[in-house]
């Protein structure tokens, strides 16, 4: 039998975490155990501060389901996913949020809603440019693409 993987990597970069101040975090559509247990888990850490933005009496039911209190986070009431995304987008645009957490919704909801200004400047002329980060496993670092 196979030994359960290690996750080094993963606890160094939450341990890094411990140091920096909650991120604003809007969660758009968090309907889900994995996302809304995550996000709950994440304020619990003190890594995020989350804004649930999704159905509220769905949401309510879920944490009650799964023992999670949501005492002391916010939660937007949004009727559909696609209106989830849209809010949750709008929130982070007004800067009532510094980043986005995608919950039960399709991929191309959220980012249709936080691509369409992007999207839109770059036809008239603007740049876009994206970020991500890498777990490389040979190396005991996360990384970042340089730029260019």
């Amino acid at each position: 039998m196979a030994e359960p993987r290690k996750h080094e990597k993963y606890n160094a970069l939450i341990y890094a975490c411990h140091g920096l101040a909650p991120v604003r975090t809007a969660v758009a559509h968090p309907c889900d155990e994995t996302s809304l247990s995550g996000a709950v888990e994440a304020a619990a850490a003190k890594i995020i501060k989350p804004v649930l933005v999704g159905p509220e009496a769905r949401i309510r039911k879920l944490a009650a389901s799964l023992g999670l209190d949501l005492a002391g986070l916010q939660l937007i009431d949004a009727p559909h996913s696609h209106a989830a995304a849209e809010k949750a987008v709008e929130i982070v645009r007004a800067g009532a949020a510094d980043a986005l957490m995608k919950g039960s919704l399709h991929t191309d909801e959220l980012l249709a809603e936080s691509c369409a200004r992007i999207v839109a400047s770059a036809r008239h002329g603007g740049s876009v440019m994206s970020s991500s980060w890498t777990c490389q496993p040979t190396r005991n670092r996360f990384s970042s693409p340089t730029p260019r």
